[in-house]
């Protein structure tokens, strides 16, 4: 299994790496995280050779199938990678995005293998699978954003969380995306990436009624239509938006107006490496701070070893990575 564990783990970290440098279709890399992420609390909280003997032959073969399509994700994502930085974003061809998208669909069914497992299927309903992490070190900042989210203003307010590239905005911004006060308060939740140079249709088209109606158009689909159609979707109904990795705020102005303002409580959530993002639009926000090295620690066992405290033989080297990362929560 820690063949198995390492694999994911080292597939987890080539992510969170296009996630730092917003590259575009990043998208495609998010899901293949999400489901990294699944199979990573899979391996921690379950041994497959603690799942009874009659089923030993399909785990292991499912442990194998684990390694290979965590480096063969991997790669892809390497690769694109690579494609983009040192041959420039033309050369990133359909067949890169192919080759993310099949990667992509092997993982979902792997994953619906393991769930498939009888003594596993329960895996998706238990606390400490989902990938959706509790947050260590940000408990404040969290508590502080969802009373921005859910109290104050009847208007539509904009709350920018703004900070260095690795400090934890979107891991923030994701846990309170998925907060159960915020399923229950807003009526649509939309989760868009801003991704590096990213046009008004590739904002329009990540939220889904927008790419339905493009596929099912025979044609090509205008940006004011896709805006006018969620404007109207919108109408009426208490929303979250969230603009994930803001580069431009030229993109800000392009799309806002098709974000009504009913004076019913929504609110557009923003992250941004833009300090200035924060003045722009008129509310304080919340600007990240680097972790203290007591919590970059629980940070690092927890994301490590799940429930199980450090083993003594990895305490001093596991410190001086604590240390070395200078308060970065990844």
């Amino acid at each position: 299994m820690a063949v198995a564990y390492a694999a994911v783990l080292s597939l987890i970290h080539a992510v969170r790496r296009v996630q730092r440098h917003g590259l575009s279709y990043r998208q495609h890399v998010d899901q293949i995280g999400e489901m990294g992420c699944l199979l990573h609390d899979f391996l921690k909280l379950y041994s497959l050779e603690d799942i009874e003997e009659e089923e030993e032959e399909g785990t292991s073969n499912i442990e194998r199938q684990i390694v290979v399509l965590a480096h063969e994700a991997e790669d892809a994502i390497e690769d694109y990678v690579i494609q983009k930085h040192v041959y420039g974003s033309r050369s990133v061809s359909s067949s890169h995005i192919q080759l993310l998208e099949r990667v992509k669909q092997y993982l979902n069914s792997l994953l619906r293998k393991v769930m498939e497992i009888p003594e596993l299927r329960n895996f998706e309903d238990q606390e400490m699978i989902s990938w959706k992490r509790d947050l260590v070190g940000l408990e404040t900042e969290q508590d502080h954003v969802l009373e921005s989210l859910i109290q104050g203003d009847s208007s539509c307010l904009v709350i920018p969380i703004t900070g260095v590239g690795g400090i934890g905005k979107t891991s923030l911004a994701r846990s309170i995306y998925e907060n159960n006060l915020v399923l229950h308060h807003f009526d649509v939740r939309i989760w868009i990436t801003m991704f590096h140079e990213c046009t008004v249709r590739d904002v329009l088209l990540q939220i889904p009624i927008c790419k339905e109606l493009q596929t099912k158009s025979e044609g090509l689909v205008s940006e004011n239509e896709l805006g006018e159609l969620l404007q109207a979707n919108l109408h009426g109904r208490r929303y979250l938006i969230i603009l994930d990795g803001m580069t431009s705020l030229k993109i800000w102005d392009d799309i806002s107006s098709f974000f009504p303002n009913d004076h019913i409580g929504s609110r557009i959530l923003v992250t941004s490496r833009l300090s200035s993002v924060a003045t722009y639009y008129g509310f304080l926000g919340l600007k990240m701070r680097f972790l203290d090295e007591s919590t970059s620690w629980q940070l690092l066992c927890q994301t490590t070893f799940g429930r199980m405290n450090c083993p003594y033989e990895f305490e001093h080297i596991g410190k001086e990575i604590t240390r070395k990362c200078k308060g970065f929560p990844s």
